[in-house]
């Protein structure tokens, strides 16, 4: 929990993807706050799961394993924009990447909280038959210009390799079928040593459109769904423009999985942010947005 909340009335969120999930988080919140508490309950009954052992008494691994921590994360997601408006903060603007922006989308009120488990329970569900179908690498480069990145990618066949995501101004993600990725690692590797190249998780997210007929099957469940125009600016993780309208809410949310994902313009957002609320960051998003904003309060609720 975050003592500094005290004397903040506005703040903008900024939700975190994936890779902020680990076991124990939200602990001291679930066992102070009866707001948490419901929303822990809520989830148990919708999803079945066993939501606090699982979180507060599992393994990281079984807490980061598909096809539930997507749901995990967005309940703890959603437990903190009710805690944040029980402390009466209002939001200011709201964003997020990955599965961040499901947690940004809540805050805005675009749509219920069974609706965005429904939402995510269905997504990681077809995430995980499709990673069982397809042999996919994920890779992180870093030392390297996009423009040489996106140079060696577009010699490929692109229907089997895409750039998914820039980090930072060095650091991009390139995904694809195992054997396309390792062609390009083995090129990068040799051209330019210097470079550092780490595999990471598949469970992370594709967010490259390399699954059409997942996201086909995705569409269908999202007719269940209604999506209500934002109440607050919304950011969308992949362009400058806000989220603002039910219909365009619900065709992002189709395309989501698969878009592009810029870490770097979506914290360019928040320039004019007094305060910024990071609900449960990673130790690397919460030292990017510090250094790129050295005078503004940053918050990681924890």
């Amino acid at each position: 929990m975050e003592s500094g909340l005290d004397t903040v009335q506005t703040a903008a969120l900024l939700f975190p993807d994936y890779d902020s999930l680990r076991s124990g988080l939200a602990k001291d919140l679930y066992e102070q706050e009866r707001v948490v508490q419901e929303y822990f309950e809520q989830a148990a009954h919708i999803t079945t799961l066993n939501i606090t052992r699982l979180m507060f008494n599992s393994s990281e691994s079984e807490v980061r394993a598909l096809p539930d921590a997507y749901a995990l994360l967005f309940l703890l997601q959603a437990s903190a924009v009710e805690y944040l408006r029980s402390k009466n903060i209002t939001f200011t603007q709201v964003g997020g990447y990955g599965l961040g922006v499901y947690g940004a989308l809540f805050a805005a009120e675009t749509f219920t909280f069974p609706d965005g488990l429904y939402m995510l329970s269905k997504w990681a569900t077809a995430y995980n038959d499709l990673l069982h179908e397809k042999n996919f690498k994920k890779i992180q480069v870093e030392g390297i210009s996009r423009k040489v990145l996106e140079k060696k990618i577009e010699e490929q066949d692109t229907q089997l390799i895409a750039l998914s995501e820039k980090i930072s101004e060095t650091i991009y993600v390139i995904t694809g079928i195992r054997s396309v990725v390792e062609t390009c690692q083995e090129y990068f590797q040799t051209k330019y040593p210097e470079s550092a190249i780490t595999e990471l998780s598949l469970e992370s997210g594709l967010y490259a459109d390399l699954a059409p007929e997942s996201i086909a099957h995705f569409k269908q469940y999202l007719e269940k769904v209604e999506f209500k125009d934002a109440t607050v600016t919304c950011f969308a993780p992949d362009s400058s423009h806000d989220l603002v309208h039910a219909q365009e809410i619900k065709d992002f949310v189709s395309m989501q999985p698969c878009t592009f994902q810029d870490r770097v313009q979506l914290i360019e957002r928040y320039a004019h942010a007094e305060t910024i609320i990071i609900p449960f960051a990673d130790e690397a998003l919460f030292a990017q947005v510090k250094a790129r904003y050295p005078e503004k309060n940053i918050i990681n609720l924890i």
